[in-house]
């Protein structure tokens, strides 16, 4: 029995407001804050402010019901503006309608204006900033003399039990400095995997002994508050008496959500994402402002409208499985980055362009399948040892 996703974000989210039914998200624009009303998020008719100006909302309403019908019209039918082109360069109106039409089948949803400007600003800019000049020495610290174990500074990769794991990581986790340099960003967002990965076979481990006793368990949701207050309690005893008992438990929430839309991104668009993806994709993985929806929708956009960018990021894959493993990267693949240095450099995956038809993939699942598997895989190659499988 696996915990099911929902209750898994119900339960890591904790920036929710009191009344849900006027849930207000801030997404920001380039000189603009959108604050949006998404109570009714398919057809309600949002505010936007702009400063001290306020655009009507029925005006907003006509406009999103024009898109709606035309997004419905071409909704499950043959495009016929696109028909003609197989494959080639993409314009941003062309992208924002592919887009729409993709995210409606796939959630039966409609995104809203602000959030597809959003995301096609992010796809303007989906790789870090001058990356070219810094990757090749960065790389070349990675494959020379000295192990990646010791250059990410992980702790080792053998525990007692999968809590010894978690209490670890957090640890570690927590006692990481917040830097923005390359290396050290790439640092904290591997360990928030692992960290991501071992909670996840920890809540498996707890929900396979409830049901060997027989207890009665209230679904998922329960098993993961019981099974964050555990580890939080081995870590910091007593901490729910404390005056700091709270920021602890917004901080392991933080991690593991980060850890898991991580996790997410990589098992979608390629583990190179987790190395050089751009502060923007950051930010939409690491703010809880964002929804998993509007993340779904930036992960499909780009694995339909930045093909280069996504050869780009599988290219990196070899390298930072690796280097997450604790190894050195091979030969072969560091070979790679040279190939990689020279697509950065040439600007080449900034390029938008499409092959139809988009599809639509619902991230979530794959990463949830998929991290059972990386985990077992490290373990019959001896990456993870776990002395006691049940604690």
């Amino acid at each position: 029995m696996r915990m099911d996703i929902p209750s898994l974000l119900s339960v890591l989210d904790d920036t929710e407001p009191a009344d849900k039914s006027t849930r207000v998200n801030q997404i920001p624009l380039i000189g603009k804050s959108y604050h949006l009303n998404t109570s009714s998020r398919a057809l309600a008719a949002p505010t936007i402010l702009t400063g001290d100006a306020s655009i009507s909302g029925a005006w907003m309403n006509s406009r999103l019901q024009e898109r709606i019908s035309f997004w419905s019209s071409i909704h499950g039918k043959r495009n016929p503006v696109c028909d003609s082109i197989a494959y080639g360069p993409l314009g941003a109106y062309q992208a924002r309608n592919l887009l729409q039409s993709s995210f409606h089948s796939g959630t039966g949803l409609f995104l809203l204006e602000p959030e597809l400007d959003t995301i096609i600003q992010i796809g303007d800019g989906l790789i870090q900033r001058d990356l070219h000049r810094r990757a090749g020495f960065i790389f070349q610290r990675w494959s020379g003399s000295c192990s990646a174990q010791h250059i990410l500074g992980f702790p080792s990769l053998e525990f007692e039990t999968w809590q010894d794991a978690c209490s670890t990581f957090f640890i570690y986790l927590q006692s990481l400095r917040d830097e923005s340099s390359l290396l050290a960003q790439f640092r904290r967002r591997i360990a928030q995997v692992w960290f991501w990965l071992f909670f996840d076979i920890l809540c498996e481990q707890s929900m396979q002994k409830n049901d060997l006793k027989g207890s009665v368990v209230d679904g998922s949701r329960d098993v993961l508050e019981d099974v964050q207050h555990q580890l939080l309690a081995l870590i910091y005893p007593g901490y729910t008496c404390a005056p700091w008992g709270e920021i602890c438990k917004k901080a392991l929430r933080d991690h593991l959500r980060r850890g898991f839309r991580w996790w997410k991104l990589a098992c979608s668009v390629g583990d190179g994402a987790l190395l050089i993806a751009s502060d923007g994709v950051a930010l939409v993985v690491n703010s809880s402002l964002y929804s998993e929806s509007f993340l779904d929708a930036v992960i499909n956009y780009i694995r339909n409208a930045y093909p280069k960018t996504l050869d780009l990021f599988h290219l990196c894959s070899p390298i930072v499985k690796r280097l997450m493993q604790g190894s050195r990267p091979h030969p072969a693949d560091t070979m790679k980055v040279e190939q990689c240095i020279g697509l950065l450099a040439s600007g080449d995956h900034l390029t938008r362009s499409y092959c139809l038809p988009w599809t639509w993939r619902n991230p979530g699942p794959v990463a949830m399948a998929s991290s059972a598997t990386f985990v077992m895989d490290c373990e019959y190659k001896g990456i993870i040892s776990i002395t006691h499988m049940f604690d």
